[in-house]
């Protein structure tokens, strides 16, 4: 009887370490492949930002060019082909008192601000998951399980480095600030 209730002891035992070292094991590999998720969802918010931004200036371009085809066919209509002088010029300027819309610049600015703070707030996702990882990483039973198990799998300097600008890191790296010139 007593050889029993040990054996049912160690049978229960060896489940629970079971149980535990599986759960643990999943909770690494959850971490890591949100990780890489979060990662690649950033990088995508970057990569649509920097595009939508190059494809939003050269809506100015476009539009000058438009704007200058309707004024030439305008004084053309009303100056006739060869009545295009700088008088004639000048008498269309002040009567119709041309201005270039700046709608175009403030949806520019807009695009710009709201693709900047969309991938601020990737980067701020990623960078909470990789504290949580590495705060698992780093305690004692669950990080030696990690640990025992081969984890970490990815190279966290990697996947969990900011993405930030030149100016940035210099400030970081100096530990000076300087103040930002506008141009």
């Amino acid at each position: 009887m007593k050889s029993l209730i040990i054996v049912g002891a160690l049978a229960i035992a060896g489940i629970i370490a079971f149980s535990t070292y599986s759960s643990v094991y999943n909770m690494g590999n959850t971490s890591e492949q949100n990780i890489i998720a979060l990662q690649k969802q950033s990088e995508s918010k970057l990569s649509n930002y920097a595009t939508s931004i190059a494809e939003i200036s050269q809506v100015p371009t476009k539009y000058k060019n438009d704007l200058v085809e309707v004024i030439k066919a305008t004084m053309s209509g009303r100056y006739g082909e060869n009545g295009i002088s700088d008088n004639a010029v000048m008498n269309f300027v002040q009567e119709n008192n041309l201005q270039l819309d700046s709608t175009v610049y403030i949806n520019m600015q807009n695009a710009m601000t709201a693709g900047r703070k969309e991938f601020q707030i990737s980067q701020e996702r990623l960078m909470d998951a990789c504290r949580l990882y590495k705060n698992e990483l780093g305690s004692f039973v669950t990080g030696k399980i990690l640990s025992s198990a081969g984890y970490p799998k990815i190279d966290l300097n990697n996947y969990c480095e900011v993405v930030s600008d030149a100016q940035t890191k210099k400030t970081f790296d100096t530990k000076i600030q300087e103040p930002i010139k506008i141009q």
